[in-house]
């Protein structure tokens, strides 16, 4: 290492002691390795120079400069020829800023390291003398190239971080005139909240819960209107992804609804990201509990930790997917306000899925195990204040709070939703009454666990009790009235019994015939609204109102929503893109054969993509590492022809061209070239001039086909083009 001009050396310094500019060449960027230096090496004091000419010298990569320095900033010279690199190097700075003197920025860019670490980097052409001298100075660079990094404080506010308000990921931080860290991401048709961690200028966190401060946003200045709508929620404000683009946004932080800071402008991203989600699983809970929670922001966090601990208990989640990061819940109470307490909520649940085959096999898991809510009743007890009402920690079809017995009566209540309107009124309870009492005899008698003990086996109502006589149901619906229809109501059961004993017996025979025989009930109630009202019939699930759905997002990749390929010559379907994979079949070819696979292209509107036009055609490519010597891969517009070289399978891309450039690419497909033809001598059996064992027609059939293909495009009946036609006589030529 060589120094020149005011270099000194000193003794190490650690980092938390290092003062001035912080200084590390590299040979390329790499953040990560960066960091590593910045956050645990201990700096090399350095005295910078007033000048370039006494400037000291350095040539180290992989060093923590300390710079400290005379007046306004400080000199350091890089000699870049001690190295082999012969291309840019990268300066990484921390507390300051490297401006290059002479030599070309090429890039600038902001490091975040989960320490002290580095904060920013210029990359810098090569030097033409061999030398690069940069001028350090403290703070950061700006437009204007004065970037703050020092102690003063914009609106008496020295902390601004943004991060996800649901999940409470940090996404970046205000420094200075800039931000240092990430940039909301959001899909199209999606959201985030977004929320805020506060310090005025004294440390001290602002509170953004009470009554005074509150934060909001609004786009920046010129900035397009359509990509993002924006609403301030009081702690958090609600980021809607309209369309795709970048845009950007201004926080604020409010005093009694003034703006007393606003922060620069980020950038918002809308589009489809790293993990976009293209499918969902959605389901909506009905959730009682015990004790009061209050509507909001942070019973709907809870109640999303809870949905996922339960789905983490009770399934193997896909490999790779964040339950909570791809998970969004509303909650809601018929109308009630944020902040109301109560004790029934109901909450909307999304989850996101990159494929199909993921929000498949968590909807099989949700629905057709019935195993999710002895796993989720634990879960919730666990992530919201309020324990749930549930008689047992297994939980219950259609049951609201606990079964009870008081005095000679048992009582309990139970949520029914069905797929059509009810009336409600004396019809609809005498079928209720009907229902449960049919649902007794159906159950017969019931054993409890052996563990309980000979005296909780075949449990059963008392002899000569008649339910239809002694049991009473009042049906509700939050208040409406006799006459109204709804698709959602409340049975309030009664059963009368002549000693406490015996009810004390049913109320547990209740409680285990719900535990273990949850479609006895749901089967019953069912049977009797069909007597009654023809087709209403209950949703399924326990604490779930309506079915378990996968849903289709409107993430669609590059304008498409439909990309399905068939054999070109005779119309057959071969395979539809899903996600990021195919449903249906593989293309099969015959060795010295060949195969024109077409397409059938949907916009992200449903409407048909023309590939007989000027601007749109499709080609394909071999995937990334595939054989090249299975197939050849020829594009004519509006088909794709397909050769197979030689016996094997390889894969292979479709792409949808735009005036010649890539609007979309399908995942890739199996191409299978099989040995049935004769050493690639042959004819394929799709070609109209070859015989059934593959050979060449004679030329007199051929020219007779020709003359038939003239008159209307056909031969025997089968449409060719002029192009399938030209591919065809090549073949046969070349199989004669």
């Amino acid at each position: 290492m060589a120094f020149a001009g005011t270099a000194v050396a000193q003794e190490q310094v650690p980092p938390e002691d290092a003062e001035g500019v912080e200084l590390l060449a590299e040979t390329g960027i790499d953040n990560e390795h960066a960091c590593l230096h910045g956050d645990f090496d201990d700096r090399t004091p350095l005295t910078g120079g007033s000048s370039v000419e006494d400037a000291p010298t350095v040539d180290e990569t992989h060093d923590v400069w300390n710079v400290t320095y005379d007046g306004d900033g400080g000199y350091v010279n890089f000699d870049a020829e001690a190295h082999d690199h012969d291309g840019p190097f990268v300066f990484y700075t921390d507390s300051g800023t490297a401006e290059p003197k002479d030599e070309e920025v090429l890039e600038r860019g902001e490091v975040t390291c989960e320490e002290l670490g580095l904060d920013e980097y210029v990359k810098v052409g090569f030097p033409q003398d061999g030398t690069n001298s940069l001028l350090l100075t403290e703070g950061g660079h700006g437009e204007d190239g004065d970037h703050d990094h020092g102690d003063e404080e914009d609106g008496e506010v020295s902390k601004f971080e943004i991060d996800n308000h649901q999940t409470g990921e940090m996404i970046a931080s205000v420094h200075g005139d800039h931000w240092h860290g990430g940039n909301p991401k959001i899909e199209q048709g999606g959201f985030m909240p977004v929320g805020a961690n506060i310090e005025d200028a004294d440390g001290n966190e602002i509170d953004l819960s009470g009554d005074h401060h509150s934060i909001n946003a609004r786009l920046a200045e010129g900035a397009d209107e359509s990509i993002v709508s924006l609403d301030g929620h009081g702690d958090h404000v609600r980021i809607d992804g309209d369309e795709q683009g970048s845009v950007g946004v201004v926080f604020q932080l409010l005093h009694d609804g003034n703006v007393e800071y606003e922060t620069p402008p980020i950038d918002v991203e809308v589009g489809n990201h790293d993990n976009r989600v293209s499918y969902g699983v959605e389901h909506e809970l009905v959730i009682d509990t015990e004790e009061n929670v209050t509507l909001g922001e942070d019973l709907a966090r809870a109640t999303t930790s809870g949905v996922c601990e339960g789905l983490g208990n009770m399934t193997e989640l896909p490999d790779g997917w964040n339950c909570e990061a791809q998970t969004s819940t509303d909650i809601g109470a018929h109308g009630a306000d944020p902040g109301t307490e109560l004790n029934h909520y109901h909450a909307s649940v999304h989850h996101g899925f990159e494929n199909e085959n993921d929000a498949n096999d968590l909807w099989v898991d949700l629905y057709d195990n019935n195993v999710v809510h002895e796993e989720w009743v634990g879960a919730f007890d666990n992530t919201l204040e309020s324990e749930l009402n549930a008689p047992v920690k297994d939980g219950t079809p259609f049951l609201l709070g606990e079964i009870e017995s008081e005095g000679t009566e048992v009582g309990y209540e139970l949520l029914v939703d069905t797929e059509q309107n009810v009336t409600l009124g004396d019809e609809l309870n005498a079928s209720m009454e009907s229902a449960v009492c049919e649902g007794f005899d159906r159950h017969g008698s019931i054993d409890a666990p052996e563990s309980w003990g000979e005296e909780w086996q075949n449990l059963s109502p008392p002899a000569g009790w008649d339910c239809s006589e002694q049991t009473e149901v009042g049906v509700t619906s939050h208040g409406a009235d006799p006459g109204t229809e709804v698709d959602h109501f409340h049975p309030h059961v009664t059963l009368e019994f002549e000693t406490e004993a015996a009810a004390e017996d049913v109320k547990w025979f209740t409680i285990l015939s719900h535990r273990s025989v949850d479609d006895t009930l749901r089967e019953s109630i069912e049977d009797s609204l069909l007597d009654e009202y023809g087709t209403a019939v209950l949703e399924p699930g326990p604490y779930t109102l309506g079915a378990f759905e996968v849903v289709e997002d409107d993430h669609e990749d590059g304008g498409v929503s439909t990309f399905e390929i068939d054999n070109h010559q005779t119309g057959e379907m071969i395979a539809s893109v899903h996600g990021d994979h195919w449903h249906g079949s593989t293309p099969e070819i015959e060795e010295g054969g060949f195969m024109p696979v077409g397409a059938n292209i949907e916009d992200a509107d449903g409407n048909e993509i023309d590939l007989s036009g000027d601007h749109h055609s499709i080609n394909a490519r071999l995937a990334e590492g595939a054989d090249e010597g299975v197939v050849s891969l020829d594009g004519h517009g509006n088909h794709v022809r397909l050769d197979g070289v030689e016996e094997g399978t390889t894969e292979i891309a479709f792409q949808l061209l735009h005036d010649g450039n890539v609007e979309y690419e399908t995942p890739p497909i199996d191409v299978e070239v099989s040995g049935d033809g004769e050493d690639g001598e042959g004819i394929s059996d799709e070609n109209p001039f070859g015989d059934s064992n593959g050979d060449p027609l004679g030329e007199l059939q051929v020219v007779d086909r020709l003359t038939d293909w003239t008159d209307d495009q056909q031969i025997d009946g089968q449409s060719y083009g002029e192009l399938e036609i030209i591919e065809s006589i090549t073949d046969w030529n070349d199989a004669r």
